[in-house]
């Protein structure tokens, strides 16, 4: 194949195409961290905070969140990413995670398994969503916790949080147009 150069001194003009190439790369990129532990079951989990750490940042209109609830500031293709550090008081216990829209459509789901008592496991889940209309409810994402079924009862699962390092955290990054 033939290299084609161009002389740019001399000027370019007209219009290049939009469609049928990539555009503008990543627009939006936004984490959230819990703030404190939160333990039992929970739908959803509310003690989120828009982490403020030195040099983390927020690139563009990064998502709302109202009591658990989040929200998506523009359409398009949207990666979520979980990543949790998660405490139990027994032996071989579970707790199970769920990503679901606000019509409670599961869209990921994660079980985390503890083997010894008082003891620590990490747990994480990645996603990808298409989000076509932001007033649209079922374009809204929570994170629901269920423990229960298990041996030593609901609130012995602790998800672990803190305001000041990144124990539990959610990642909304937009990748692209829909």
């Amino acid at each position: 194949m033939a290299l084609t150069k161009l002389n740019l001194a001399q000027g370019v003009t007209g219009t290049l195409p939009t469609s049928n190439y990539v555009q503008g790369g990543i627009q939006v990129a936004d984490q959230w961290r819990l703030y404190e532990n939160s333990l039992g079951d929970k739908d959803p989990v509310t003690v989120w905070e828009r982490i403020d750490s030195t040099y983390n940042g927020t690139l563009g209109t990064g998502m709302s969140m109202s009591t658990g609830v989040f929200t998506f500031p523009q359409t398009g293709i949207w990666k979520v990413e979980f990543f949790s550090n998660i405490t139990r008081t027994t032996t071989d216990d579970e707790m199970q995670f769920t990503l679901k829209n606000n019509s409670d459509n599961a869209l990921a789901l994660v079980k985390g398994h503890i083997a010894d008592a008082n003891s620590n496991s990490v747990v994480s889940f990645s996603v990808l969503l298409d989000i076509t209309d932001v007033s649209n409810n079922n374009n809204k994402v929570k994170l629901v916790i269920n423990t229960a079924g298990t041996p030593d009862g609901p609130d012995s699962g602790k998800l672990r949080g803190s305001s000041s390092q990144n124990e539990t955290v959610m990642t909304f990054t937009r990748l692209g147009d829909t």
